[in-house]
Order: C-alpha cells, then structure tokens, then sequence
C-alpha cells in the first residue's frame, strides 16, 4: 500500500473535526518555534488541557514546511487547516518573535512552567570551497524560502543545482518553473543510482527536462568580475562502499571540468 499517499488523500478530502481543548490543568507551556514539531506539541497539549503559547521567528507557520517546500508539492491550505485547529484549541501564536532577540529563555521560565524547544536545523551546508561567496551562489534553503515567498529571483539562463537530496531536487524544480527557458541541471558526485532523494523525485527531475552532470565534485567557483561565471569540478569514480553503504566517489587524475 502506498501508505503516504493513501493518508493525503484521506486527509485532503475529509472535513477536519471541531477541536475542543481538553479540561484546564492550569500549567502553560511555551514553545519555540511553530514547525511540524512545535505545532505538533501545541496541538497535543492543549487536547490535554495545557496552556501552550507559540513563539516563531518567521511572519509565518510550518518552519521548512511552510518556507522551503514549494507550493506545486504542498499548497497554503493544509497549513491554514492545522492553524485553525489551533485557533480552536485556543492556543497563543506569536509570530516574528525571534528567541535571543525579542524573547529569552529567562523571560519564558517566568511566565511558563516548561519550555518546548522546536526551533529545527534550518541552515543550508557549505561547500568549503573557494568562490562560494560570489554573488550569484545561492543557498538552497534560503532560495526555496524565497520561492515560497514569492519573491522575485533572478537566476540567469544557466543554473547548477549542486545535490543529490530532495532539497536538491525541490531547488532544481522550483529553479525550473522560475526560468522555463533556462538551462538547469544537477551536479552530483555520485550517479544517479546513488542519489540519497526518492526515486521519484529524480525521476520527476528528469521529465521536466532537468539535466544530470553526475561524477563530478565541486572544485571552486568562477568568478569573473565579482560573480559567478562558472563551476570548476574534479572528475570521480566510483570506489569503495563508504559508511553509508554507497559507493566513495573518488577524484580521477586530469584536468577539471568547467561548467557554466
């Protein structure tokens, strides 16, 4: 059984219940951040009659979910639905409330008898390599958070998508429908084969016309006058199962690649 899809489709067609909070115990809980994780705890306390009061960073709910997936995989409504859920469990939602900065943990341990930390893992990774600084390198999470924004990107007529993951491939897609008439491909150390994404993301990559530059690694960045121009990358092989169970890629000897 498609087991996912199968709980989509239950949940995109089935009138969410009235919720009704459940009998006071008189204790407030905060929580950072208004993710999956901390809406999650809210909802579940307040069906057992805690007080719980949301504190999020964002001038929105969700955390990645509501930021970094793109609208073509989860649309506005199923997250207006779990709000107004908690709307009607009575649950405090404080939004562009950053801990450290508008909030402390002091401040909490004042008014809450516990703290709910649920302020997630939202920084991209860094290459480490020379030139990833240059204007027209983007990270990923904060392009896909933008995309989400619907705020207006200029991506030129050439765009790598350095990745195999699914953020990979919702950045590759999303970059795609941005810039229909662009070239955008993926460059990934490994082969497709060895792609950590599902399947089918891939596979729904390659039918929307996104290209594979697999077996190659990231070099440094090319820069010509302060901005990106091109992406150096060192040919691999595939050698030796590495800790995860994958192949190891590993450089081959001659002259790096120059993609534009």
């Amino acid at each position: 059984l498609g087991i996912r899809e199968i709980k989509r489709f239950a949940f995109e067609h089935t009138q969410a219940p009235h919720e009704r909070p459940g009998v006071a115990v008189g204790v407030k809980v905060a929580i950072m951040g208004a993710g999956p994780a901390g809406m999650s705890a809210a909802y579940f306390l307040a069906k057992m009659g805690f007080e719980p009061e949301i504190f999020e960073a964002k001038a929105h709910l969700g955390g990645m979910v509501g930021g970094a997936v793109p609208r073509y995989r989860l649309d506005d409504n199923a997250l207006t639905v779990d709000l107004e859920r908690l709307k009607q469990l009575g649950v405090k939602i404080h939004l562009g409330t950053r801990m450290g900065r508008d909030l402390s943990l002091a401040d909490l341990r004042k008014g809450f008898s516990y703290q709910f930390v649920g302020v997630g893992a939202q920084r991209g990774k860094r290459l480490g390599i020379e030139g990833e600084t240059a204007l027209g390198v983007i990270d990923g999470l904060e392009f896909l958070d933008k995309v989400r924004a619907q705020e207006h990107q200029d991506l030129g007529q050439h765009i790598l998508v350095i990745g195999g993951g699914n953020s990979a491939m919702d950045a590759a897609r999303s970059a795609r429908r941005l810039a229909p008439y662009a070239s955008v491909s993926l460059v990934y150390r490994r082969t497709r084969a060895e792609m950590p994404a599902d399947p089918e993301e891939v596979h729904d990559c390659i039918l929307e016309g996104i290209g594979l530059k697999d077996l190659l690694a990231p070099a440094h960045v090319v820069i010509e006058g302060g901005k990106v121009v091109g992406l150096a990358c060192t040919r691999m092989k595939l050698g030796a199962p590495d800790a995860s169970g994958r192949p190891r890629p590993v450089p081959v000897e001659g002259p790096l690649e120059i993609l534009p």
